[in-house]
């Protein structure tokens, strides 16, 4: 047991040596105890983070629709944030008929508008937020008096959803729709908290 202890010991010495002949040679360095200064805010605010994301959301000055105080043309301009509710929406939305309401949910969720993926359908309420939006002060491309579906089925009934309707002046309207519908279209949306449909 004592030699245990003497071995110990000398491995401890050993260690403490080198260590002492590292610090000296400039080996290891622990440096000053105190900051150089006085520790500096470390929030920052948007415009002070110069991350790659912001130059991808940025606009490439499309049409002066782009940049009004509600909406700003983002991603390429293939998309539109709303200042007002935060939500990115598709600039162009989609001109072909889905099959149905579950088509219209798939094509949104596999879409890849702006190079992005994480698009949906949007609920009702959301949808809702572009009523009656002026067709001189939103710089969405729609078709005239076509239907676009929305993630939300109709309170009273299991088998239609909610859809909203692009009138041929650019208003926006709401209804209803049997799911199975193959004549409506598909406007998807990122942000926001997703409706799960059912």
């Amino acid at each position: 047991m004592q030699t245990i202890i003497n071995r110990a010991g000398w491995l401890v010495a050993g260690v403490l040596g080198l260590f002492v002949v590292a610090a000296m040679t400039g080996v290891v360095s622990g440096g000053p105890l105190d900051p150089p200064g006085a520790p500096a805010p470390t929030q920052k605010t948007l415009d002070e983070i110069p991350g790659s994301w912001s130059r991808a959301l940025a606009s490439n000055d499309g049409p002066n629709t782009c940049r009004s105080s509600r909406f700003l043309c983002v991603l390429s301009d293939a998309a539109v944030l709303d200042r007002e509710t935060g939500l990115v929406w598709e600039r162009v939305p989609s001109v072909a008929p889905q099959s149905s309401w579950a088509a219209a949910r798939t094509g949104c969720t596999t879409a890849s508008t702006g190079n992005r993926k994480g698009w949906r359908l949007a609920s009702d309420e959301e949808a809702a937020s572009l009523l009656g939006i002026d067709i001189t002060g939103h710089p969405f491309t729609l078709s005239s008096t076509v239907a676009y579906w929305t993630a939300t089925t109709a309170p009273d009934n299991s088998l239609q959803a909610r859809i909203v309707l692009s009138a041929a002046n650019g208003g926006i309207t709401n209804a209803g729709a049997v799911k199975t519908d193959g004549t409506k279209l598909r406007w998807c949306v990122r942000g926001g908290a997703a409706d799960d449909g059912l």
